[in-house]
């Protein structure tokens, strides 16, 4: 089979190169994808709070992962905000509360 790649429309750069997968990779992903989908819907409000927190934690500064430090400036949008300016994650950030 030849490889499917990827290609940057704007530079026309060969960004990656895959494998194509067989029909059943492809079920076996999409039943694990299923599956993690089925546990995070049964996740309470306050256990996704506690991982979102200790994600930004392992990714916050000085962790190597993640965006920089200047991620995000000046695009007129905090992270982490609701429709109430408030971060979900977060219960003691102001903000509205849909728990």
């Amino acid at each position: 089979m030849s490889m499917i790649r990827s290609i940057n429309p704007a530079t026309e750069e060969l960004i990656a190169s895959y494998d194509p997968m067989t029909p059943q990779q492809i079920d076996e992903i999409l039943a694990k994808s299923r599956a993690a989908f089925e546990r995070w819907r049964g996740t309470s409000m306050d256990e996704r709070a506690a991982l979102v927190r200790r994600a930004g934690q392992s990714s916050g500064p000085g962790s190597g992962a993640g965006p920089g430090p200047d991620a995000g400036q000046g695009s007129g949008s905090g992270a982490g905000q609701g429709l109430g300016g408030g971060c979900a994650a977060d219960p003691d950030t102001p903000g509205d509360d849909r728990s």
